[in-house]
């Protein structure tokens, strides 16, 4: 298991001091000796079905990765990493413990990236809503909102992240990486619907903020933590940096592994690109590099064997945060039964979103946004175009309007003829509109589903309605 051992080039401890050169040295030295700098090797645990059929496999001595035909060793994972986003299910919180369980029988360090607590990020997101809400009244809207929130976060840092580390970890006998894990350390937003709510953020149905500021950001923390623990260079930048080092081949890119079948290749391909561009670190995807699609996962989680012990994971689901614009409909409609608080929250988000987005919707469906959608409704509704004969067709109508009024024409018609036609569908009508369609369908009949984006294949029942 990887520990933060301070580097002897730091000038004192807890100090970012350090001979640039003499560093450089002892890399290049390292080089003609043989390998570099060794990154570290991470396991991104999401608490799902691809997670588990990864640790599944490791601890069997199964698993197969970065070209090797040799099983991969437990003692070569660094660490697994889950990354709270705050609003995770019930179930898969569960799956982190199982998960845990077979991990620490192999000898592999797990952790989870906290949120901070409410005490901590409550008071702090409180002045940033009062905030948004006088830039929202003087009439900021688009970049020049975003930048004046930008420039009101500098003044106002978060408080969480400025904590004594090394004084608490010292007093309780503990490593840092592992105090700082537990107490929100390493997550700069507070949990996921709160910061959204209060800044009337709508998540992009095909954007991936939501990743990035959750999951991705606080582990790359993690590592710079490291980087700077154990060779005195943070993990980003031209210089004086692990990146930098990686550039000059004296330092290995960190190695993350992540959990996506074989049938999922387009969100491979974009994650190994996006991970590439980064500059220290590269993307694993063993399930991928072994055939394993989304069916094959069931197999694997079925029988795991471990110290003579069977053991059946096929019960674990699709993870993801309560409000994921991904999950089908009938996800939503799990949330009402089940955490009817949560959703009322989300409810209430989305409809704060609308102030500053009026046609957005969490689950990115808005009535009519389209020429093509709109011309009909307003043949239907009237509309004609000047010069339109009084006997024409329906078809020469809608023809002769799309001649005449382009797309935001149409649209801004349409809207005061019939604003409930542009107006955002919210999602509690969503949500009713689901169970018309699917009157019998029970809370386990859903969550035994994937999302229809990855096409998971989780069959086991976890709630019972």
């Amino acid at each position: 298991m990887a520990r933060f051992e301070q580097a002897s080039l730091l000038s004192g401890r807890g100090s970012r001091a350090l001979d640039l050169e003499a560093l450089l040295a002892q890399a290049k030295a390292q080089v003609r000796r043989g390998p570099r700098l060794k990154g570290l090797t991470i396991l991104s645990n999401g608490l799902g079905r691809d997670s588990a059929t990864i640790i599944a496999l490791l601890v069997q001595g199964k698993l197969r990765m970065d070209g090797r035909r040799e099983p991969v060793d437990p003692s070569e994972i660094d660490f697994a990493i889950f990354s709270d986003t705050g609003h995770e299910w019930a179930y898969s919180l569960i799956a982190r413990a199982r998960l845990g369980a077979l991990l620490d029988a192999v000898g592999v360090a797990h952790l989870t990236l906290e949120k901070p607590t409410a005490r901590q990020y409550r008071p702090w997101l409180k002045r940033k809503g009062a905030e948004v809400e006088r830039l929202m009244a003087a009439g900021y809207r688009g970049r020049d909102f975003t930048n004046a929130i930008k420039s009101w976060q500098r003044d106002n840092p978060q408080p969480w992240l400025d904590q004594d580390w090394e004084a608490i970890a010292a007093a309780q006998g503990r490593d840092v990486w592992e105090v700082k894990a537990e107490r929100g350390g390493y997550h700069r937003r507070p949990p996921i619907l709160e910061e959204r709510d209060t800044m009337r953020w709508g998540t992009s149905f095909m954007g991936h903020a939501c990743t990035i500021g959750h999951k991705i950001d606080p582990i790359d923390a993690f590592l710079n933590d490291w980087t700077l623990a154990t060779h005195g260079v943070g993990l980003k930048g031209q210089r004086d940096s692990w990146q930098a080092l990686v550039k000059q081949g004296l330092a290995e890119k960190h190695r993350i592994i992540i959990g996506m079948a074989a049938d999922e290749q387009t969100r491979i391909e974009r994650g190994r690109k996006s991970m590439e561009a980064a500059g220290y670190k590269r993307a694993l995807y063993p399930l991928s590099e072994m055939g394993i699609s989304k069916d094959d996962e069931g197999k694997v989680l079925r029988d795991v064997r471990l110290n003579g012990e069977r053991y059946n994971l096929d019960d674990i689901k699709k993870s993801g945060c309560m409000m994921c614009h991904y999950a089908d409909l009938g996800f939503y409609w799990v949330l009402r039964q089940t955490e009817p608080k949560t959703f009322a929250q989300i409810a209430q988000y989305q409809r704060r979103a609308n102030e500053k987005a009026p046609k957005w919707s969490i689950k990115g469906v808005v009535r009519v946004t389209t020429k093509r959608d709109a011309i009909p409704r307003l043949a239907a509704l009237g509309l004609r175009a000047p010069g339109t004969p009084k006997k024409a067709s329906r078809q020469e109508i809608e023809k002769l309007l799309h001649k005449w009024l382009d797309k935001d024409q149409a649209l801004e018609r349409l809207a005061k003829l019939d604003p409930q036609a542009v107006s955002p569908v919210f999602i509690e009508e969503l949500v009713d509109d689901w169970r018309k369609k699917n009157p019998k369908a029970t809370v386990q009949d859903v969550i035994s589903k994937g999302y229809d984006h990855c096409g998971a294949a989780n069959r086991c029942p976890f709630y019972r309605s």
